[in-house]
């Protein structure tokens, strides 16, 4: 089975299936869209996929209230955003 790619919504909203909206910034897994509608959104603007080198964090009111500085403006708690994963952090497989 292949690995969920996500994306980050770029437009202010975005209608997935079921009739579920996603709103600037949101992390979004492709499942969300018709099969082959997620690469459609990203073509025209609307979406970017999450780069592999990045980690989903949940937005905090630590988070929103001690970094005024990094463009957290207009998201809320419980907002999604990519990061760049810390050096080191990676998990690795152990062999026996």
């Amino acid at each position: 089975m292949s690995k969920q790619r996500k994306f980050r919504v770029k437009a202010l909203s975005v209608a997935g299936m079921s009739n579920r909206i996603f709103h600037l910034n949101n992390i979004v897994n492709e499942d969300a869209f018709e099969e082959g509608h997620a690469d459609i959104l990203v073509k025209d603007g609307f979406l970017e996929e999450c780069k592999e080198d990045t980690e989903t964090i949940k937005l905090t009111e630590d988070n929103l209230n001690e970094n005024p500085d990094l463009g957290l403006q207009g998201l809320k708690v419980g907002d999604e955003i990519q990061i760049p994963k810390q050096k080191g952090t990676e998990k690795k497989a152990t062999s026996k």
